[in-house]
């Protein structure tokens, strides 16, 4: 799920992204979500229209940055890691970034686990590599815990569950 790095207090802070659009107000520590009639002050950020596709940053032209250039026409596509000014001194952070989660696997074609071999089931617990995508058993009661056995096959990806976001904006020089 994506998500928005919120600075509150000199620390970072993650605000999930669902599927409601999201309205930056002038406490960039709280960001209004799915309220139809909220006018935004700083900006507005659209879910994606279809699956695979971008959020986007709706703004007055030139009332916000991307990355450091202004967003000049009022709408941006977001990629990971965009930095977000809505006023001096105010930064957000996109991130498309998800953490691993157990959920009951969405078989579109017939899939097989990377680490054991075996078709994973439609509706069967499954967890989805975040960093490369590839589906893997996580089905204790079945003893097929074939995600949390060890790191992705493919990517290298750490399975342990307190693993974390790879990026945090902490990385950074302050702004």
């Amino acid at each position: 799920m994506s998500h928005l790095w919120v600075e509150n207090n000199q620390e970072w802070c993650v605000l999930p992204l669902a599927e409601n659009r999201v309205a930056l107000t002038a406490d960039p520590a709280r960001p209004v979500t799915g309220a139809l009639g909220v006018n935004p002050a700083r900006g507005l950020l659209l879910p994606p229209a279809a699956p695979g596709s971008d959020w986007i940053l709706l703004c007055r032209p030139g009332a916000c940055s991307v990355n450091g250039r202004p967003v000049a026409l009022g709408i941006r596509a977001l990629a990971d890691r965009d930095e977000i000014v809505t006023a001096p001194g105010t930064r957000l952070f996109f991130s498309s970034e998800s953490l691993a989660a157990v959920v009951p696997f969405e078989a579109v074609r017939e899939t097989f686990c990377p680490r054991c071999l075996l078709a994973i089931a439609h509706g069967a617990p499954a967890v989805r590599c975040p960093q490369c995508g590839i589906a893997y058993h996580e089905d204790t009661a079945a003893a097929l815990a074939c995600w949390s056995y060890g790191p992705c096959v493919n990517c290298g990806h750490s399975s342990e569950p307190d693993a974390g976001f790879r990026w945090t904006p902490d990385e950074l020089p302050p702004g």
